[in-house]
């Protein structure tokens, strides 16, 4: 996933939420990065997450894109592989503005990867 960067508009006036979406019962720790727009090494956006949570992006001025990356460790104790389902939603305070979907493979102890997504603002 950390390959694939889908750009998701988002009107200009609305504040917008990122959160992360685990499938499975796997314990998960996450952080949220934002690239700084004139380029450079990504910054912590909020709080290491430990299970689902939504992060307040604020408002994304029309025509300024963001780029954010969630780091993502999946915690397993199963020798077995599974394949999870990841998802990192662009939300508003009413809708799901636009979702980044993919799949990754868990086996024991643990998996990493990488979760992009762009944020366009467009409108007044």
């Amino acid at each position: 996933m950390a390959d694939d960067v889908k750009e998701i508009e988002v009107e200009s006036v609305e504040d917008v939420s990122l959160s992360l979406h685990i499938g499975g019962s796997f314990p998960f720790k996450a952080q949220l990065y934002e690239y700084p727009v004139g380029g450079g090494a990504p910054k912590p956006a909020g709080a290491e997450l430990q299970g689902t949570a939504t992060i307040v992006i604020g408002k994304v001025a029309k025509g300024t894109v963001r780029r954010f990356m969630w780091a993502v460790v999946v915690v397993s104790n199963d020798d077995d592989e599974k394949t999870i389902d990841i998802a990192g939603h662009v939300v508003t305070a009413t809708k799901t503005i636009g979702t980044v979907k993919g799949t990754a493979t868990v086996k024991k102890p643990q998996m990493k990867c990488f979760v992009n997504v762009k944020v366009k603002g467009k409108g007044p």
